[in-house]
């Protein structure tokens, strides 16, 4: 089901300032950080090692958020995650004093927001061509950021989609086209979308990306639990 939305929630006229929530900041023991029960972001094992590299050649650039009032993460599972593993002994957090609704509020919001950001493809590509990477996994992420760019600045951001002539003759399908981010990341979601690795056109070449066939069947079944769990 969709958010429930709260009317007649903001006021006529000028706005108040907006309130700071945060109520400090400094280094926590990983072993004292606590995952959010409700956290719905899941990682790719290419997206671990992206992380990963980025951490081991820069280091900490950005605090772990933590809910001083429940005392759960909002934000940096994967890097505690990486830090764990790593045997770090500390972590950089910002305390945030949120409410239990609000703390949800930010963990549903944060990253989609984050991910309805518009793309400048000129400066991204002069800002790809500088970089000076360590590691595989953060070099696969950036080539194929650099890929698509090039493909996008060749007139192609609007491809069409191939369909073999099998399937157009064999079976029943349906084409979903989303204008917005959320709802995409909404479906992958709900139909639990693997990973799959594609050949490229070059020898020996692979491209990782978001399985984008589903069987009729299981689609049905993943959506009826979906509208189960989120019933009223």
């Amino acid at each position: 089901m969709p958010a429930k939305t709260k009317t007649g929630s903001r006021m006529s006229g000028v706005p108040k300032a907006l309130r700071n929530r945060i109520v400090g900041s400094g280094v926590i023991d990983v072993a004292k950080l606590k995952a959010n029960p409700k956290n719905w972001r899941t990682h790719s094992d290419d997206q671990r090692r992206a992380m990963s590299d980025v951490l081991e050649q820069v280091g900490w650039v950005q605090n772990v958020i933590v809910n001083r009032t429940t005392g759960n993460m909002i934000d940096g599972h994967l890097r505690v995650e990486i830090a764990e593993k790593r045997e770090e002994k500390i972590v950089p957090v910002v305390f945030v004093k949120l409410t239990a609704k609000e703390e949800e509020l930010v963990l549903a919001s944060l990253d989609p927001i984050s991910a309805l950001a518009g793309l400048d493809a000129a400066k991204l590509a002069e800002l790809l061509e500088d970089l000076e990477v360590e590691g595989d996994g953060l070099s696969k992420m950036l080539d194929e950021m650099a890929e698509g760019i090039a493909k996008k600045r060749g007139g192609d951001e609007k491809a069409e989609v191939a369909f073999a002539e099998e399937l157009l003759e064999e079976h029943n399908f349906v084409v979903l086209y989303f204008d917005n981010t959320v709802d995409w990341l909404n479906l992958l979601s709900i139909l639990e979308l693997p990973s799959v690795q594609a050949h490229h056109s070059k020898p020996g070449f692979r491209v990782q990306g978001i399985g984008r066939v589903v069987r009729g069947a299981d689609a049905i079944e993943k959506l009826r639990k979906w509208g189960g769990d989120h019933a009223e």
